[in-house]
């Protein structure tokens, strides 16, 4: 829980403006699974999690990002779709230094933890594992129990 103290923020890398005017693939490139692990455990796990509240949908971002750190992405994915219709939309274009981020514990001293940068791995590694959020038990209770 003080891994923020080991590992500083880090921003996905954003691609080259010379290369992204030759295609339309993604502005900033997705985290490696080592990045978005070190990153998620960065958090720490609040008692009343700020991010959670300054969430719009309401998101239980300090239970998938607890999922990511310990290497359980299946429950990540399901956490990161029980209360978000697109994560992998919104983890690219909602504005998380605004909302999640800008509301996390850390964000005054150590820098917020990379939410909607982890969001988009989530997503992206269950895609990438051929997983669907309708092939999850993402909305059962026992996945809310986790929450």
């Amino acid at each position: 829980m003080l891994n923020f103290t080991k590992f500083e923020r880090i921003n996905p890398e954003k691609r080259d403006v010379l290369q992204r005017l030759k295609d339309f693939n993604e502005v900033y490139q997705v985290f490696p699974k080592q990045r978005a692990v070190e990153q998620s455990d960065r958090c720490m796990q609040c008692g009343d999690p700020y991010c959670h509240t300054g969430c719009p949908l309401g998101n239980y971002i300090p239970a998938w990002l607890k999922q990511t750190a310990t290497k359980n992405p299946d429950l990540a994915f399901a956490l990161s779709n029980e209360t978000s219709p697109f994560p992998e939309i919104l983890g690219r274009i909602c504005p998380q230094d605004v909302l999640c981020e800008g509301a996390c514990s850390l964000n005054t001293g150590h820098g917020a933890i990379s939410i909607g940068a982890i969001e988009t791995y989530i997503s992206e590694d269950a895609f990438e594992r051929g997983r669907r959020a309708d092939s999850l038990v993402s909305r059962s209770p026992s996945a809310r129990a986790l929450a």
